[in-house]
């Protein structure tokens, strides 16, 4: 049987780090890429290098079956890789708007140390509409 290969577009505040634990106790961590910006110390040494450092999909994914991993999952737009997966192996969660925008909001509160109201927050462009950004030019 072939090796099953998940994409998870991992969307902030909207269970995503429970259901990736799940999935890296599931899979183990050497079967598991993550992305998470080209600075994270959660991303990994195969992303940082080729995506990150020499923009070449291919040779990711070359490694990615390699490696025979099963899991790749970030703060990323689906878009960004979804054309290295089967779509129906694509998957994600999105949370009532609203609440993940406050829930988003506090989590900058504690460790961003935000000291503006949430109506301030509301209007800085990169938290408008991140589940849409982070879905959008991909079928659903």
């Amino acid at each position: 049987m072939k090796n099953l290969q998940l994409l998870f577009p991992h969307i902030a505040k909207s269970a995503g780090t429970s259901f990736r634990n799940a999935l890296e106790s599931q899979f183990g961590l050497d079967k598991v890429q993550r992305d998470y910006s080209i600075n994270a110390a959660e991303t990994s040494k195969e992303i940082a290098s080729y995506i990150y450092g020499d923009n070449d999909y291919f040779r990711f994914k070359l490694a990615f079956d390699e490696l025979k991993c099963s899991l790749l999952a970030g703060h990323f737009p689906a878009s960004k890789y979804a054309r290295l997966f089967q779509i129906e192996n694509v998957v994600t969660f999105i949370r009532e708007p609203v609440a993940r925008v406050i829930s988003e909001f506090k989590h900058f509160q504690r460790h961003q140390n935000f000291e503006k109201e949430l109506s301030d927050f509301i209007e800085i462009p990169r938290f408008i509409n991140i589940q849409h950004r982070m879905l959008q030019n991909v079928p659903v």
